[in-house]
């Protein structure tokens, strides 16, 4: 997305404000309107905390007066041998977080107008501001801004202008073009009354470069705590995007603008959704708290090249350290909860965007508040967020499910259904077995999800069944080592000569009978005890205990899914061969392969057979 939208109009200009910057001119006069989307601002706050480093993120729209019927028209109004233009901010949102005061916003004290100016640093065409696109050169610009400053829920305002000065290399500003604050601005309250805070040094940088980086496959484990202490783990999947703001023409420039030697950027999670399950809480949903930005930095751990972050592409070598503080809500069981304060996740990366060694995690516990920010007793332990993980894609064309449904007459049938299914594994480094012990329990464990299912088959006295995935929620699972012979890696084949493990999924399924959906009232887990990764053919994942089945709005059906027997095979291939006899390839020699052979018997197909 553009930087900064730009639009033109053309009016009568009769007066600019109270105080005006210029004469009003009586000639039609053309405006360019200037929209920036990707707006950064640091502001050092002093308050009776002491001082701080506010960073904040918005938009804002400038309206830039031309003095003639084109764009880039301007006379020298002040008689110093300089065209300029008179300006207007006219729309500021930058919305940030401090951690010793909370939600911070920035916008404009819409009862005065934060007047400005543009003026030409060289006069190489008189009657024309002297910038591109109109010319050769650059712009000396500035506003005056009078503000409202949110913090914590109480209002502040200036009377003093706080002014925002700098040189632009282009019209609108360009991607390294900033402008900066430095004189000292006392804040008011809302009755005017002079109060301990003042703002500082700000830097402002209107159209920085930005990168956008998607993560279509991350994974979020966390542990929620109830108010008596209980902990449950959950292990989540979805989307991130993260955006990063670059200081210069390029992707990759930095510098160092809090003096520790160290080139940095700041960052903001622009999205966040993640969804898994626990078997207490059930489903669990996360996403970002939208009215509070998830602001973030990363910073080179070693200055090998001032100007650029050192960590690849960009420098050869290096890492980044990196963290975003998230303010998030989460949700289960129908109750909405809120992070009082962002959850700090704190990483490193070797690569720009993260690689699958980055491991972002919270090194505080964070507490969890209802929608009136009344505290719950809920709170977030300890939680990994792994943005690029390294996952392992196992296809499995020949699945096969044994089940046996009850009928709400009590009849019951067993039917074969065969189709395709398709499992993630989500190794934890950048190699294929890597595992980590998550739960402590000594074993070695992976995070899995079942994302594909697609099964058929027929029971004659009912009709076609089809056995798939509910989408709505993700199926995750695990596979965890039976014994640990080396910490770090899967202990099965093909990562170790030999050694088993068990697997489990929480199954959101649909199971269509006869054109008719329907769901499990709870998810069943199906279990098995796998001999080696991809699982081979004799693993079987099962469910023995009955699992009622309802419709889409929750309410039972009659039928009940009694057993499931679950084989995500793969046949065919070099390490399982189709057997001998197997006419129907479904690796199996069975009395389907002995009904192919008898239709097709005597046939034949040589050329003496005709």
């Amino acid at each position: 997305m553009a930087g900064f939208l730009r639009k033109t109009v053309l009016v009568c200009v009769l007066s600019f404000c109270a105080v005006p910057i210029q004469s009003a001119l009586a000639e039609p006069n053309t405006i360019e309107i200037d929209v920036f989307e990707n707006v950064v601002y640091q502001q050092e706050l002093i308050s009776f905390m002491g001082t701080e480093i506010l960073h904040m993120t918005g938009q804002m729209t400038v309206h830039v007066f031309f003095e003639g019927l084109q764009e880039g028209l301007a006379d020298d109004d002040d008689g110093d041998s300089l065209d300029e233009v008179a300006t207007e901010m006219v729309e500021l949102d930058l919305v940030g977080f401090s951690p010793l005061l909370g939600l911070v916003r920035m916008s404009l004290n819409t009862d005065l107008t934060s007047m400005g100016e543009m003026e030409e640093t060289t006069d190489s065409n008189t009657g024309v501001l002297d910038v591109p696109p109109f010319g050769s050169g650059t712009i000396d610009s500035f506003f005056n801004v009078f503000f409202e400053l949110e913090i914590g829920g109480q209002r502040f305002y200036n009377v003093t202008p706080l002014r925002w000065h700098g040189v632009l290399s282009e019209k609108p500003a360009g991607h390294q073009d900033t402008y900066v604050n430095s004189a000292s601005v006392q804040l008011f309250d809302e009755d005017w009354n002079p109060t301990q805070l003042y703002l500082e040094a700000g830097r402002l940088r209107p159209n920085p470069p930005v990168e956008i980086d998607a993560f279509d496959t991350p994974l979020c484990e966390l542990e929620i705590f109830d108010p008596g202490g209980q902990g449950y783990k959950v292990p989540m999947v979805g989307g991130t995007v993260e955006r990063v703001f670059f200081e210069g023409a390029h992707e990759g420039t930095a510098y160092d603008d809090d003096g520790n030697l160290l080139d940095e950027v700041q960052t903001e999670m622009m999205e966040l959704n993640f969804s898994g399950y626990n078997s207490d809480l059930g489903p669990v949903l996360m996403r970002l708290n939208t009215s509070i930005p998830s602001m973030g930095e990363m910073e080179e751990r070693t200055d090998y090249n001032t100007g650029i972050l050192d960590v690849p592409p960009f420098f050869k070598d290096g890492i980044v350290d990196s963290f975003f503080d998230v303010s998030f809500e989460i949700e289960w069981s129908g109750q909405v909860l809120y992070s009082r304060v962002p959850l700090r996740w704190i990483g490193s990366l070797w690569h720009k965007p993260a690689g699958p060694l980055t491991i972002y995690e919270n090194p505080v516990d964070v507490d969890l508040d209802d929608a009136n920010g009344n505290p719950t007793g809920f709170f977030i332990g300890t939680s990994q967020y792994r943005p690029n993980p390294f996952i392992e894609v196992d296809l499995f064309d020949t699945s096969i499910a044994s089940i046996e449904l009850e009928t709400p007459k009590r009849e019951r049938y067993s039917v074969e259904l065969m189709g395709t299914s398709t499992i993630k594994v989500f190794f934890e480094s950048d190699f294929e077995g890597s595992a980590d012990d998550d739960d402590n329990d000594s074993l070695d464990e992976v995070v899995t999800e079942l994302v594909q299912l697609d099964l058929s088959g027929t029971i004659s006295k009912i009709g076609d069944v089809h056995l798939g995935l509910d989408t709505r929620v993700p199926t995750l699972g695990q596979i965890e080592e039976e014994s640990d012979d080396k910490g770090g890696r899967l202990d099965i084949p093909p990562f170790t000569s030999c050694g088993t493990a068990q697997s489990y999924f929480h199954m959101y399924f649909e199971i269509e009978i006869d054109g008719i959906p329907m769901y499990p009232d709870r998810p069943p887990r199906w279990q098995a005890l796998v001999k080696e990764k991809p699982v081979a053919p004799g693993d079987v994942y099962e469910y023995l205990e009955g699992i009622r089945l309802v419709d889409s709005n929750g309410d039972l059906t009659g039928y009940t899914l009694i057993t499931v027997r679950f084989v995500p095979r793969s046949c065919g291939g070099p390490g399982h061969p189709y057997p001998p006899g197997d006419a129907n390839r479904d690796c199996r020699v069975n009395l389907l392969d002995v009904a192919i052979v008898g239709l097709h018997w005597l046939e034949c197909t040589r050329p003496e057979c005709n």
